[in-house]
């Protein structure tokens, strides 16, 4: 239960009548200012970290998970320049020959 200001000061007052003012003063001086309930304890603190210990591990987790997939997809760009590139040798290859497929009949029509 949190105390008012006014019940702290009631306190140190009368702490001060019994202890005198010295003690009274570092008594006072040890309480927390506005009750224990504000006060973490050990066991807040474990709990804490087993909260962040576990939203941890699911973003390693989630992390992971984006790394495969970054994997699948560097080797379907891998597989895809494969296949560009066949495919635009295949097309120089083609153009190449069809080239010289029109000097040859070009050739062969100078010769008649």
């Amino acid at each position: 239960m949190a105390i008012s200001e006014a019940q702290r000061f009631e306190l140190h007052l009368g702490l001060q009548k019994v202890l005198g003012d010295d003690m009274a003063n570092t008594l006072m001086e040890h309480l927390p200012p506005s009750g224990w309930s504000d006060v973490v304890r050990i066991h807040d603190l474990d709990q804490f970290k087993n909260l962040i210990d576990a939203r941890f591990e699911r973003v390693d987790h989630r992390i992971d998970g984006l790394e495969r997939r970054i994997d699948g997809l560097d080797r379907r760009m891998d597989a895809f320049d494969g296949r560009l590139k066949l495919a635009i040798s295949a097309g120089l290859a083609f153009a190449l020959a069809m080239i010289a497929m029109q000097v040859q009949i070009v050739i062969s029509i100078a010769n008649l």
